[in-house]
């Protein structure tokens, strides 16, 4: 079988599913918006693929490959689209398309618990405690619970996931799922690198604090601050500091990559991103940094002068 997923641990625990599902006979493909639909696309035109069950999570295809998708289900091909975003949810349409935002109960959904629902009541995988309390921590974090919940765990697993090289981080998590499924947990090694990892977000996020810039874009109030890693913390603990803002949008001109992160209710970064070619939840989402994106981002914030912000800074 092969999956097609995203770069981030929400990909990653797709991924983690997989290979607890169908072992080595999973071949895992970690994409971003830039590269996904290229890499899809050669895998369907490839007549040796037919025969292969297709599986696409936590990222969703443009109009041209999704068309291409649809003829391949006409042809008796698999296909299964398994998401979460509100921006994917056009693919709900399809006998082959899952997209669930959240759960009966009204908590949030991630992809990574959706494959494994999906996979548990098809029957080809089995629950244990430590892969259950291990999605439950990916669902956490992506959704944002874990802030709420005040569930640090959560936070620590992305950390590592950042931290690790992703085949090494695959290779133990798996093994510890198998060996000890009475519950997951982190090691005393990882725990003394998690908690290094957490003093150094702080200074961080403090100096990332003093480099925002606030400016217009289209409508929105918005916060910009280059910002190579730890994304999702950073916009969150920015816009905490500065609620006034609409938005923060967090630029990485190395990978070409933009985040977009609000606190409140009203704005929904999903359709902002939408506008650069991205997607993602109402609260956070992200886009490629387009040529559009970085004339709006980079080049006019620094040909502009900035507003002042309400605290004086």
């Amino acid at each position: 079988m092969k999956i097609f997923t995203d770069i981030d641990l929400d990909g990653f625990g797709c991924g983690i599913v997989a290979k607890l599902a169908f072992g080595e006979q999973a071949s895992i493909a970690y994409c971003s918006y830039r590269n996904l639909n290229q890499r899809v696309e050669a895998f369907v035109n490839n007549p040796e693929n037919d025969r292969e069950e297709l599986y696409i999570t936590d990222l969703a295809v443009n109009s041209d490959i999704e068309k291409k998708l649809v003829e391949r289900n006409k042809s008796g091909k698999h296909i299964r689209v398994i998401d979460h975003h509100v921006t994917a949810k056009h693919f709900q349409q399809y006998e082959w398309g899952l997209v669930r935002p959240e759960y009966e109960d009204g908590r949030m959904t991630c992809a990574t618990s959706l494959f494994f629902d999906y996979l548990f009541e098809q029957k080809l995988i089995e629950e244990n405690q430590a892969a259950m309390e291990f999605i439950e921590l990916v669902r956490q974090y992506d959704t944002w619970e874990w802030d709420a919940n005040d569930n640090k765990a959560a936070k620590r697993l992305n950390d590592l996931f950042y931290i690790l090289n992703r085949e090494q981080l695959e290779a133990e998590i798996l093994e510890r799922i198998q060996e000890h499924p009475e519950g997951f947990f982190f090691t005393e090694t990882e725990d003394m690198i998690l908690n290094l990892e957490e003093q150094k977000i702080n200074r961080y996020i403090l100096s990332k604090s003093k480099q925002l810039v606030q400016t217009s874009v289209d409508e929105f109030n918005i916060g910009i601050v280059h910002a190579e890693q730890h994304v999702s913390e950073l916009g969150n603990a920015l816009h905490l500091q500065y609620p006034h803002l609409d938005m923060v949008a967090l630029v990485n001109v190395g990978s070409k990559k933009i985040g977009f992160r609000t606190i409140h209710e009203h704005v929904n970064v999903a359709e902002f991103a939408l506008r650069f070619g991205g997607g993602g939840h109402p609260k956070a989402s992200g886009a490629d940094l387009t040529e559009m994106a970085f004339e709006k981002f980079v080049i006019n914030v620094f040909d502009t002068p900035p507003l002042r912000n309400e605290t004086g800074r």
